[in-house]
């Protein structure tokens, strides 16, 4: 199932709330691919062989990198749209995650907010 994903760095970096602006306009810049501004944090995308490079450009920026890694991302997303769907494959998920063999999971799904909340909430 590779074909569905693209490999790339993803670089999170710490928000700097008062300054989120200025981060988003100066990241853009340094090389990524795409850029998600999350909660406290802005995920940078980054071609998987660039991720070092793009990272000392932010570190030289003074702002902090919470985590870098290779990630799996996927070229499209599947949308569950209902809870026992969304339950099925949480569960299964969880399960390959478990397995000793298995080292990262990566999937294409999108399960809205609202859906999760049914599911951790019943």
């Amino acid at each position: 199932m590779s074909f569905n994903f693209t490999p790339s760095g993803l670089i999170l970096v710490k928000k700097i709330p008062e300054k989120v602006e200025e981060q988003l306009l100066k990241l853009i810049d340094v090389g990524v691919e795409d850029l998600e501004e999350v909660d406290d944090s802005i995920e940078l995308y980054v071609s998987h062989d660039k991720m070092r490079e793009v990272a000392e450009v932010v570190r030289s920026f003074g702002y902090e990198i919470v985590s870098q890694d290779l990630v799996q991302r996927p070229k499209n997303y599947l949308v569950v749209k209902d809870v026992g769907g969304a339950n099925k494959i949480l569960n299964f998920l969880n399960i390959l995650d478990e397995q000793d063999d298995v080292q990262k999971v990566f999937a294409n799904v999108d399960i809205p907010d609202e859906i999760l909340a049914e599911i951790s909430h019943p």
